[in-house]
């Protein structure tokens, strides 16, 4: 029994990625963090991506759009 529990902690160790994000509003501005303790390359390609869409989506905190 012991040696099953020791294998599926093995297998989460080794195979799933833990990512974590941080968001923080101050003044009107929103700051984001993030991290991850394996296959930062990926992380780093969907953060850009992410931010990309962001930057193109965004505008000031109150601003009224005439759509």
């Amino acid at each position: 029994m012991g040696g099953f529990i020791f294998m599926i902690g093995l297998v989460q160790g080794s195979y799933w990625t833990h990512r974590r994000i941080w968001i923080q509003e101050e003044n009107g501005k929103v700051m984001m963090a993030g991290h991850t303790n394996k296959n930062w390359y990926a992380f780093n390609v969907k953060w850009l991506k992410w931010q990309k869409r962001q930057s193109s989506n965004s505008r000031s905190i109150g601003q009224k759009t005439n759509k």
